[in-house]
């Protein structure tokens, strides 16, 4: 206790100490690193493998089941998906939060390395620390400043550019759209190969075995060793078309007597067009722990200097396009905003009841004092400074404000019974000191569970713990130690040995008139200074006087009623009875529905398109070109402006690859992004034969945390599943009307295909296998890449081997000639049955099994429980009645799964807290039975919340209860008791030191902490205000949180002012008798 004295006695020191405090919290908030919220992704891993030509069926067979076998058993493996599309594969591999990403990385690589039975012509697997449900956070645009083909550009971006990207710190892939690599095509004669008895494999072998250069080791001479190497590779067309096929004899045939060698590009795949440019795509996904905004800054730095450097040499230019750092910055400018509004409210409402500058000030001054210090500690944990961590620092203020409250308002009372200020800054600290340290701990102690939770939702709360706890004790540590010191200081400054209260106020008024006439001209103004001197104290008096009968007031009709409630034994058991059974009424009446996070959207929207499979280039290039030409002229870039129907769209980007096509849009005017929904919605519909949603950009999207429902259709056999899946698909559209369903892949089974069945007697006549005829089949068809090379400027070129018989379509497969080793030319149809199938596009597999996946998005309205009780009770039975299900599985993922597991985790870690806080309290009281009356409130708490949360709802915004929100009722548990403690701590004082009677004591304690505590709810609430009521970037994160934080405190800190004296009488006994 001796430190209260010390703090009192020695103000300078406690000055410098303040000091330190503000400057170090001052660069510890400067060098954190800024994000949108905590990192909450799960350790991720991708596993990608490229077989050029493969079909989807291939991939899947010979690759991705293969790695399947192997990486299933990886430890800490949480989920697994994979998806097979045209001549690539990729693994996704989830694990649990906490996993070491290197050592997954290295456990990974360690498993492929066991895969056996690849194909001999598949890419190496590439593996990264990232996944294909990341989402990118910077777009980026490559567009030509001349009349060039930007697409014509592809090898150089791939290799010149994409490197600098995935170099910076935080990256995780760098995906590349749009655009066609140099090739050199080997155009093959047939006739000359029959001419010259050459095979398609003759020179498929001659040009692999041409383009190698071949290490024979090292040859020591003398003082020297000398590495010798045949060099072979091709460094140019010139060099492939000199390449020699076949020697007889004397006979030397080359390559340039058989076929003609051509110095060009692959045939485009996927347009892209961003605003009204052909553009390539750079899309940035990071890693799953990157500093998202760090890593934004470093493209913008690194963009800017390659359009001054490498791509202006050649003529080309890097547009920026969307990126989510606005995003972050305003959502942090608001929250921040927010708190600083908060405290300028409590500020008032402190006026309001203590009516004095200086008792406002010192209340005032310790807010900044303990959230700058609390961000000393949060540093040094290695925290970012995001939404959810300022949000946990907001809600510890209203908390701070009670302690400060506590300290002040106790100062004053015993000031007002006669004592010197010196002594009643030590003795009103010194008698508080228990009640806030019982009341700190348990505010604190609450979020050890919060703490301890995994997943995702446990590193969001983590931040809110930890910015909560850190103020709160140091907070605790500044109201013992730098309050007293402070007011003691003021009194000496102001009123020496007279009321603070009543001559500070006037003090102020003076001060603040001096600073209004600067001291030279005040001789000038003396009248008018005292004049205004005069109508401010008038001013302040009549609102005082107004503040006094209010409280006197509204004090009256508190002290009457609780005399009411405490005048018999039955008053008491009817105060506790109603309030009780009405509070667990008004719970079971207004629980919501569950959500999983909060509902909140980013100026992005993106549309993604359902076309039939199998779409040729010319056709997927028509889709994009009539969206373009709907949209256009509402593009900013085009000199809309916007109007009352639509805002001006700034930037627009459409890409139409081979498996998906999506556009997105970012509007002008990031409050009305929704209106360009429909706008979308029209150019999607404006397309013959096409189908879309439009669905708006989620809050933690960038962190791969979606808002849907992820459902899985399981199943082995593909007709099967899309059988069900259709069903499916239909159903949910008649149950859940008016939410956003994709499926993925897509449910038609129209990707057509040519389907080759050898006729293996009439191959083996012919000199054929069913390897060197497929080859075949390969280069004509569409060519078949046999290798690469680097040419003299070190780029990377394609040699491609084709046929000069073209073929325009299915017929012409048919009567494609080719040349036989048998030295016959025939068409295919002599030695293979043809026959045109339907197929997928994409094969996905979930937990290795075939599935499509639905992602079904519900309105703002609905929240995910309601999905899911839909799913489970309705769709399922009734695809189970229609026998539509048949031997597939129904199975949930994602948001689905966790919202059930979480939900068990937060009812535990609530319980968790109210055992924590009660064994707490039974510790500092040394009883057992006190503490239960203090959690006797925690049900008026949660009837508060609730209130709080339908209040939103009503009048705000719609606000589901999210796991966020959920949060706020385990907050509630060690912030409603602190006025418990304060009316059970003073009533004990009352009965042992100042030997009142039981009911005395009671009633002296309630009635004389009845402002501290009405003054720390409003207080509190008003500093809760703006969170519940702003509208801005990311406000939708903590109104949730808030509102039922400020209901439970109004409603708990209204009831409880009756309940718990009620109970605490019947506890109560005097000191030489045993307690209840």
């Amino acid at each position: 206790m001796k430190f209260v004295e010390y703090s009192v006695k020695n103000p300078v020191v406690v000055f410098v100490g303040v000091i330190f405090l503000l400057l170090f919290g001052y660069l510890a908030i400067i060098q954190m690193p800024y994000s949108l919220t905590p990192n909450i992704s799960r350790p991720t891993v991708s596993v990608t493998t490229t077989w050029a030509g493969a079909t989807p069926y291939e991939i899947e067979k010979e690759i991705v089941q293969r790695q399947e076998k192997f990486l299933k058993n990886l430890p800490s493996l949480i989920t697994m998906t994979s998806n097979s599309r045209e001549g690539s594969a990729s693994v996704n591999l989830e694990f649990e939060i906490g996993t070491d990403m290197k050592k997954a990385l290295l456990d990974v690589s360690s498993k492929l390395s066991e895969v056996r039975g690849y194909p001999a012509n598949i890419d190496n697997p590439v593996i990264r620390s990232t996944g294909e449900t990341i989402s990118p956070v910077v777009y980026l645009f490559v567009k030509s400043n001349t009349k060039q083909s930007v697409k014509e550009f592809y090898t150089f971006i791939y290799e010149d550019i994409v490197k600098f990207y995935e170099r910076i710190d935080g990256v995780g892939v760098v995906d590349i759209l749009g655009g066609v690599s140099k090739q050199v095509q080997v155009i093959l004669n047939t006739k000359q190969l029959a001419y010259y008895n050459i095979t398609i494999e003759d020179v498929i072998t001659a040009l692999q075995n041409h383009n190698i250069n071949v290490s024979a080791g090292s040859l020591d001479y003398g003082q020297r060793a000398y590495r010798v190497r045949t060099i072979g590779l091709y460094e140019n067309a010139e060099s492939v078309y000199n390449t020699i096929v076949k020697t007889s004899n004397t006979q030397v045939v080359y390559l340039r007597d058989i076929a003609s060698v051509i110095d060009t590009y692959e045939l485009p795949t996927a347009p892209n067009m961003h605003n009204n440019d052909e553009t390539i795509s750079l899309q940035i996904r990071p890693t799953a722990h990157a500093n998202v905004l760090e890593l934004i800054n470093q493209v913008r730095i690194l963009t800017n200097e390659l359009n001054e450097k490498q791509l202006k040499q050649h003529n080309l230019h890097i547009d920026w396009g969307r990126d989510s750092a606005g995003f972050i910055q305003d959502a942090i400018r608001l929250v921040k905003h927010d708190i600083i509004l908060g405290i300028l409210l409590a500020a008032l409402i402190l006026y309001a009841f203590l009516r004095s500058f200086s008792s406002v000030f010192v209340v005032s001054i310790i807010i900044p004092i303990s959230i700058l210090s609390s961000f000393i500690l949060l540093h040094a944990m290695d925290r970012s400074l995001n939404v959810i961590l300022l949000a946990g620092v907001s809600f510890a203020i209203s908390m701070i404000i009670d302690s400060s409250i506590v300290v002040v308002e106790n100062i004053h009372r015993h000031h007002g019974m006669g004592k010197r200020m010196f002594e009643s800054c030590i003795d009103g600290t010194k008698e508080v000191l228990g009640a806030l340290f019982a009341s700190t701990i348990t505010t604190v102690a609450i979020f050890i569970p919060i703490i301890g939770l995994k997943d995702e939702i446990g590193q969001l709360f983590s931040d809110i713990a930890l910015a909560s706890s850190s103020a709160l004790l140091i907070s605790l540590a500044i109201c013992l130690i730098v309050i007293p010191s402070l007011y003691y200081s003021l009194a000496k400054l102001f009123a020496k040995n007279t009321n603070i209260t009543r001559d500070s106020s006037n003090k102020s008024l003076q001060f603040f008139t001096k600073i209004l006439f600067i001291n030279k001209f005040q001789p000038h103004f003396s009248f008018l200074q005292k004049k205004i001197i005069f109508y401010l104290r008038r001013f302040k008096y009549t609102i005082d006087r107004t503040f006094v009968k209010i409280g006197i007031f509204f004090y009256d009709i508190l002290a009457k009623f609780l005399t009411f409630c405490l005048q018999s034994f039955w008053t008491r058991i009817g105060c506790v009875g109603i309030f009780g059974i009405l509070s667990i009424w008004f719970i079971f009446l207004l629980f919501p529905k569950l959500d999983y996070l909060p509902k909140g959207s980013q100026n992005f929207l993106i549309a993604y398109i359902q076309a039939p499979n199998g779409l040729s280039y010319e056709e997927r290039l028509d889709i994009v070109r009539r969206i373009y030409a709907y949209n256009a002229p509402y593009m900013q870039s085009n000199g809309f402006q916007g109007n009352e129907q639509y805002p001006a769209i700034r930037d627009f980007y459409i890409s139409a690859g081979t498996t998906s096509i999506y556009f997105y849009e970012i509007s002008s005017d990031p409050t009305r992004i929704k209106d360009l929904i429909s706008l979308m919605q029209e150019s999607i519909d404006s397309v013959p034969n096409i189908s879309g949603n439009v669905v708006e950009q989620g809050i933690f999207s960038s962190s791969g945390i979606s808002e849907s429902v992820d459902v899985n259709i399981v199943g082995f056999d593909i007709d099967s599943i899309l059988k069900s899946a259709n069903s499916f698909m239909e159903l949910a559209t008649t149950y859940l009307p008016g939410v956003r369903i994709r499926a993925f892949p897509s449910l038609d089974l129209n990707n057509r295909e040519i389907n080759l069945f050898p006729d293996m007697r009439s191959l083996a006549i012919n000199g054929l296998n069913v390897k060197s005829f497929g080859n075949i089949v390969d280069v004509i068809i569409g060519g078949k890449k046999v290798g690469d090379f680097r040419n003299q400027e070190g780029k990377i070129i394609d040699l491609v081997l084709q046929s000069d018989n073209t073929t325009q379509s299915p017929e012409d497969v048919l009567y494609s000639q080719i040349y036989a080793p048998s030295g016959q030319i025939m068409p295919l149809s002599s030695l293979a049955n043809i026959r045109q199938d339907m197929g997928l596009s994409q094969i996905r597999h979930f937990e290795q099994d075939r599935n499509i996946l639905f992602y079904i998005n519900p309105q703002s309205s609905m929240s995910l429980q309601e999905v899911i009780e839909t799913i489970n009770n309705k769709i399922i039975p009734e695809m189970k009645r229609q026998n539509t299900l048949q031997d597939n599985k129904v199975m949930m993922s994602g948001n689905a799964n966790k919202l059930h597991k979480l939900a068990t985790h937060l009812s535990g870690g609530f319980l968790l807290a109210l055992i924590i806080t009660y064994l707490l309290l039974t510790a500092l009281y040394s009883n057992f039975f006190y503490p239960i009356i203090i959690i006797f409130t925690v049900p008026f708490a949660l009837t508060g919340g609730f209130m709080g949360l339908a209040f939103v709802n009503r009048f705000i915004a719609h606000q589901n209860l999210d796991v966020l929100t959920m949060l706020g009722f385990i907050i509630l548990v060690g912030s409603v008791v602190n006025n418990a403690i304060l009316i059970v701590y003073q009533s004990l004082i009352n009965l042992r030191e100042y030997k009142m009677n039981v009911y005395d004591s009671v009633y002296n304690a309630t009635t004389s902490r009845i402002r501290p505590i009405y003054m720390g709810m409003f207080t509190s609430i008003l500093a809760l205000a703006p969170l519940i009521f702003s509208s801005g970037a990311g406000s939708e994160i903590y109104r949730g949180l808030g509102a039922v934080i400020a209901g439970g405190i109004l409603v708990s800190t209204i009831i409880s002012v009756f309940v718990i004296p009620s109970l605490l009488i019947f506890a109560l006994k005097p000191p030489h008798n045993k307690v209840v």
